[in-house]
């Protein structure tokens, strides 16, 4: 557990000895402690003993109290930006400058161990483990996660509202009319059929014929020689 000091005892010294890359300025702290793998400085855990004292009530108002004095130096850095996709603006906190601050009680700890639920994390605003308290969730790595879940769910709607626009344009679509059948032909010079011909609802004993070939069967052309001129070739 590390003790509280002033601001003035922590500065930036010149340590060659340890990390790259040689002489570089790094905080004071980081010549005592290895690195914590979090942002920020490492974590300082208050327990309170208040023997018989202090009472309940007592006890909270004194954890109260420390926890509004130190609240600039366990508070992040809020940034916030403009959401793509959402009317709300969305960010997080930095705690690169931050320390952690989590209090318990020697009763929580001697009763459960330090491994179960018994840290309050200032500003979490509940008991729990030690690495669920020392957790920072509305760091970067959040907001960059809920950026992908909008980002997901934004192309999801477009892809969704792509798909209704489609299916109305086809359900709006007239439908394309039938090519009406060929009309029928005339069973002896294969022409189309015209006239009234053309509308019979049944072919006639001798088979259907257009007008000419009607008109030239009206004459009394020998039936030879009329299909010798006018009749269809054998396949």
């Amino acid at each position: 557990m590390l003790a509280l000091q002033d601001e003035g005892a922590v500065g930036d010294v010149l340590d060659a000895d340890r990390g790259p890359p040689p002489g570089a300025w790094r905080p004071l702290w980081h010549t005592h402690y290895s690195p914590t793998g979090r942002p920020g400085y490492p974590p300082i855990l208050v327990v309170f003993d208040p023997g018989t004292r202090l009472g309940e009530q007592a006890l909270k108002n004194r954890m109260n109290r420390v926890l509004d004095l130190t609240r600039d130096h366990w508070t992040g850095t809020y940034k916030g930006f403009a959401t793509y996709g959402s009317e709300q603006p969305d960010g997080y906190y930095e705690y690169d400058d931050a320390i952690p601050i989590l209090f318990t009680t020697l009763e929580r700890i001697q009763r459960s161990g330090p491994l179960a639920e018994v840290w309050w994390r200032c500003g979490h605003r509940r008991w729990e483990t030690l690495i669920d308290a020392l957790d920072n969730p509305r760091d970067h790595g959040a907001w960059r996660r809920r950026g992908e879940e909008r980002r997901i769910a934004l192309e999801a709607q477009i892809a969704k509202e792509r798909a209704e626009r489609t299916a109305a344009a086809d359900w709006s679509a007239p439908a394309q009319e039938p090519v009406p059948p060929p009309p029928p032909a005339c069973d002896t010079c294969g022409e189309p059929l015209s006239g009234m011909g053309r509308n019979d609802p049944s072919a006639p004993p001798d088979g259907r014929a257009c007008e000419a070939c009607r008109a030239i069967r009206a004459a009394g052309q020998p039936t030879g020689l009329f299909k010798a001129l006018f009749g269809r070739p054998d396949k």
